[in-house]
């Protein structure tokens, strides 16, 4: 008896907590250790990652550190050191730190990353690397002979609750019933023995299978709903009932993506926006004509309308700041959020990206403007003269005729000034050539003009040159890996340059860290925004609460 408490004692301590703040500096060993999971011994507090772990570990874990922080909820991951996997756990600890936790599994089952029977025969989890190498054989051997292909991506919703509660071993016999039931199915894994995929594990609840006979779609679409069913049924073990909340999700190729990164972002995107919505033991489609059809977004869009109806969209703002001096905004970027009754705010790019290519999108996009419009006039009447409000329209409004004239209507019937109105327009869309003429009808009447995404959409010097530009703003990508790529260091340096050349300014979008900023300062950078200064909020807050932050957004 003392020995079966000592084990599981043991079990239930971790080989190493670490306190990490969010530019991936250790602030602090909160115990564990013993273990050797890391490459160096000895004091760890104000190391980075890269000074313990080797590079490819290190941005794994600092990605889960940064995934917690932004989401303010725990997340879980796996790595493999020296022959053998271990378990992370990030815990989102005040506004920047976040708490590591990392466990060796107890058990060889554990590491042996979970495997399963399927009538007799063992069905052995694919690793991510051997998944990836298969997927690319797949796009090559498809684009040589002309035929269609289907990745489809399993979330398994509950998995990081499981093993956050009952431990990593009952998470892996979860984990195990659900890859028999899988390998059982023949809807979704073949018809004969002869014919079955391999199953991949991506990540911890994330598994993966191509299936390369997709040339009837109805198949495909059944087959996800039948491993739906199959993963969302319950699970008994140790006398408990346990319910999973699955998300499969479909990408084709070449329809949704024409490499192996390409389709398994498309599908993590998929996922993602049904996690972002609360949508659970639900199929996705990576494609978003496809998506259209399916009965989710069907949903989605009525429930927008009735959001429309009832009031429930609001404008939140972040602002967008000097570098120099003391920090003033100098602008505040607007995007909508979805106040839903009962999944709470719900920001756009969950939404907006759907209903903006559905009946839904001119709706939408004339809402914006008015309610910018609107809150500009707002800002003016409180005494507050400076700041600008921005936003982005969507694509069917920019692509209309009569743009210069909807946006010169809303400015009368809100009794606001253009001047003080920015647009952001997709640095694509300002390369493909289209509304050139509308954009600059709209810049001659005062309000300014930015590339949005600068640095992805292939703006050429001479667009540069031709196209009314007051600004550019560098993509958030860029931004993201400022800290750990060379190469997006040096786009940054090249998009700050060009707009110091052609007398523009340049913000950069999506500041997490003061290690970033400071990055920028260097570069000689001079707006930014992003969390690191304030989160979106609604303009009321900036006029109730100005200059009450920590960090200076003050509009005045």
């Amino acid at each position: 008896m003392a020995t079966a408490m000592s084990d599981a004692l043991l079990h239930a301590l971790p080989d190493l907590a670490l306190l990490i703040r969010r530019d991936g500096v250790i602030a602090a060993k909160c115990g564990g250790g013993d273990i050797e999971v890391t490459r160096e011994r000895g004091s760890l507090e104000g190391a980075s990652l890269r000074d313990v772990w080797p590079d490819d570990i290190a941005e794994h874990l600092l990605n889960l550190v940064r995934k917690a922080l932004k989401g303010r909820t725990a997340v879980v991951g796996r790595y493999r050191h020296n022959g053998r996997s271990y378990d992370v756990r990030a815990q989102p600890v005040g506004i920047d730190r976040a708490m590591l936790v990392i466990r060796a599994p107890w058990n060889a089952a554990a590491d042996a990353a979970s495997s399963a029977t399927a009538e007799g025969e063992k069905l052995f989890l694919r690793s991510r690397e051997s998944f990836a190498q298969e997927l690319t054989e797949a796009v090559e051997s498809s684009r040589l002979r002309e035929i269609k292909f289907a990745v489809m991506a399993l979330h398994i919703g509950g998995m990081a609750e499981i093993e956050s509660t009952l431990g990593a071993g009952t998470a892996e016999r979860v984990l195990t019933v659900a890859v028999e039931r899988l390998s059982t199915a023949r809807r979704i894994l073949g018809s004969a023995p002869a014919a079955l995929p391999q199953l991949a594990r991506l990540d911890t609840d994330l598994l993966a299978v191509v299936l390369k006979d997709a040339a009837h779609r109805s198949a495909v679409t059944a087959s996800a709903e039948h491993a739906r069913r199959s993963l969302a049924e319950s699970i008994s073990l140790d006398s408990r009932t346990l319910l999973l909340s699955p998300i499969v999700a479909v990408a084709f190729f070449p329809d949704d993506g024409g490499s192996a990164p390409e389709l398994l972002k498309a599908t993590t995107g998929a996922i993602e926006s049904a996690r972002s919505l609360r949508r659970q033991n639900t199929v996705m489609y990576a494609s978003a004509e496809k998506r259209l059809d399916t009965p989710y977004v069907a949903d989605l869009e009525r429930e927008i309308r009735s959001a429309l109806d009832h009031q429930q969209l609001v404008l939140h703002y972040q602002p967008v700041v000097e570098l120099a001096g003391h920090q003033r905004t100098l602008a505040l970027d607007a995007a909508i959020t979805w106040m839903q009754p009962m999944r709470g705010a719900i920001a756009s790019e969950h939404f907006l990206p759907l209903m903006q290519i559905s009946d839904l999108g001119q709706r939408l996009d004339d809402w914006l403007l008015e309610e910018a419009c609107r809150d500009l006039t707002r800002l003016t009447d409180a005494g507050y003269l400076r700041p600008r409000i921005a936003f982005a329209p969507g694509p069917q409004l920019l692509r209309s005729d009569h743009l210069a004239e909807k946006i010169a209507c809303a400015v009368n019937r809100a009794g606001c000034d253009a001047r003080r109105l920015e647009l952001y327009v997709p640095e694509s869309q300002l390369a493909s050539g289209a509304g050139r003429e509308q954009l600059a009808a709209v810049r001659s009447s005062g309000v300014r003009v930015f590339a949005d995404g600068f640095g992805k959409g292939g703006l050429s010097l001479s667009d540069l040159e031709l196209i009314p530009l007051d600004g550019v703003r560098i993509d958030r990508s860029f931004i993201d890996r400022l800290e750990t790529d060379v190469r997006a260091s040096a786009v940054c340096r090249s998009a700050i340059a060009l707009a110091r050349s052609f007398e523009m300014q340049c913000v950069a979008v999506g500041v997490e860290s003061t290690t970033q900023l400071d990055q920028l300062r260097e570069l000689g950078c001079a707006l930014a925004q992003g969390p690191l200064f304030c989160a979106p909020r609604p303009l009321h807050r900036f006029l109730d609460e100005d200059g009450a932050s920590g960090v200076n957004t003050s509009i005045m």
